[in-house]
């Protein structure tokens, strides 16, 4: 097993070695490992370093998912899944574009998985930088629904088109899509990261978010559709197919920017994943220009467009 540590220093060395990049069993557990390295921080971090608070004034009832561990997971081992299955995706297609000579599925995916090392190495160096890492306290002050339905509700609304009042206590309420957040003076949304979290709380405490309901059916005015702007609302239940949008801000800022240890391990903590990652494509790369045998300049190309590809696609 330590041999495989050859790859985070002298890849090409290790590639050549038809004997150790065969290993399909070391090449598993590598990627296994990695997988669960940084699932495990992932799901401390969110557990123990980030907190949400419901800042959606009277409807902060709203039963909202935010970040259960199992999702946490779920999220960590599809993600490095559907990062392995691009790096070989594009490691196929590129080797056939540039006539390289023909290398079997298996090894290819082999040197996909052993390149899983650097995932691992760096998750077990990024730990202590996130055990240090403070607290961060996020509102949630913005939220959009899909297919919301409003069991037992009074209401009291405008219709955005006709003005028509609707004043009302129904059994049902229905609507295509929900809209919270908080509006200026202006009537434009605020702009959240340009206050401080003194501004911020204050905000919070004098302004009610507004709500708004699109294409909404209020049964106790039958089958009229109204675009309501809302001026209250209660109601014993909501469901909802899905979030469409959760809007956050950070509210203890100041007391994070402020604290010098705090930057600097905010810092590392978005550098890390960066280092990361080119890293672990330019592992590939290696592996790539060795086992398809194709020049320097060739793998570079390889390593720039897989890069370019996990940017597009959101992995990165």
């Amino acid at each position: 097993m330590a041999r495989v540590f050859k790859i985070l220093v002298k890849p090409s060395e290790f590639f050549a070695d038809e004997e150790k990049i065969n290993d399909t069993k070391t090449s598993l557990v590598i990627f296994g490992l990695a997988m669960a390295i940084t699932s495990l921080v992932s799901a401390y971090y969110f557990s123990e370093k980030v907190i949400y608070y419901l800042e959606l004034g009277e409807l902060s009832n709203i039963p909202i998912q935010l970040l259960g561990i199992d999702y946490i997971i779920m999220s960590r081992l599809a993600y490095l899944l559907l990062a392995s299955l691009i790096i070989l995706g594009v490691g196929r297609v590129f080797a056939k574009l540039v006539n390289a000579e023909r290398a079997s599925i298996k090894l290819h995916l082999n040197v996909v998985f052993f390149s899983f090392l650097v995932i691992l190495i760096m998750g077990i160096i990024s730990t202590p930088v996130i055990l240090a890492y403070p607290v961060k306290q996020y509102g949630i002050v913005g939220a959009s629904f899909e297919s919301v339905s409003l069991l037992n509700a009074d209401i009291a609304a405008e219709d955005m088109e006709t003005g028509f009042k609707v004043e009302a206590s129904s059994t049902l309420i229905i609507a295509d899509r929900m809209d919270i957040k908080y509006l200026n003076e202006s009537g434009y949304p605020i702009e959240w990261g340009r206050l401080n979290s003194s501004q911020i709380r204050k905000m919070l405490e004098l302004k009610k978010p507004k709500v708004y309901l699109s294409n909404a059916k209020v049964y106790a005015y039958g089958d009229r559709v109204f675009n309501l702007t809302v001026s209250q609302l209660n109601f014993e239940e909501m469901k909802f197919r899905r979030t469409i949008n959760l809007e956050r801000v950070l509210l203890n800022r100041d007391e994070i920017t402020s604290d010098a240890a705090a930057v600097a391990l905010d810092f590392l903590g978005a550098f890390i994943p960066l280092i990361t990652w080119v890293w672990f494509v330019a592992v590939n790369a290696v592996g790539f220009r060795v086992v398809f045998k194709v020049s320097r300049l060739k793998s570079l190309a390889f390593g720039l467009f897989a890069f370019a590809v996990l940017v597009i696609l959101g992995i990165l």
